[in-house]
């Protein structure tokens, strides 16, 4: 899922500004809380909701145009909502694995899956196509470019993860209200 997301989030960049693209991340925390509780049924804070309207509202404010009386919304932004939804899924799901596994087993596992999809991708004609074209151009800057990136991304993943490993997702206050799934039905 790790480098769905990339991909995902690569194909938006190529139609938005970065600073529009780095904007969407916000909607991450949001999506976690609800597919958390859409999934598992963890409860969802009142606070939580109101923050939730208020960025999903920042949000559309930003990404949404009213042009010649229809609304808009750009395609590389359909992208980065797909990449905010697999790395939100990846967060749950990490979360949820983490109470059930050593840190250093999920760290195996999750870097052999990630392996296995890479290994997959040139076998796509046009990912096949797309990774001549890059090799062709490939020079001393860009090579540099691609390992310093690869490595700070690894580096990042392992901290994340290992900050699932060591802390619950959430910090429950046994003085908010909570909404759980018996209350929504």
């Amino acid at each position: 899922a790790t480098t769905a997301s990339f991909y995902l989030y690569a194909r938006g960049l190529m139609v938005l500004d970065t600073s529009q693209a780095i904007l969407t991340f916000k909607l991450v925390p949001i999506t976690v809380i609800f597919l958390a509780f859409a999934l598992f049924g963890d409860p969802i804070l009142g606070h939580e909701i109101l923050a939730a309207f208020v960025v999903l509202a920042g949000a559309a404010f930003l990404f949404v145009s009213f042009d010649a009386g229809k609304f808009r919304i750009s395609a590389g932004i359909l992208w980065m909502f797909a990449a905010v939804g697999s790395w939100a899924s990846i967060f749950v799901f990490a979360d949820k694995i983490l109470d059930q596994m050593p840190f250093e087993h999920y760290m195996v596992f999750d870097t052999f899956g990630a392996s296995l999809f890479a290994i997959a991708v040139p076998f796509l004609p046009k990912a096949r196509l797309e990774i001549r074209r890059a090799l062709r151009d490939l020079g001393p800057i860009k090579l540099t470019w691609f390992f310093a990136n690869t490595l700070t991304n690894f580096i990042a993943q392992v901290c994340l993860k290992k900050a699932f490993s060591r802390l619950p997702a959430r910090d429950w206050s046994a003085s908010s209200p909570k909404f759980s799934p018996s209350m929504a039905s």
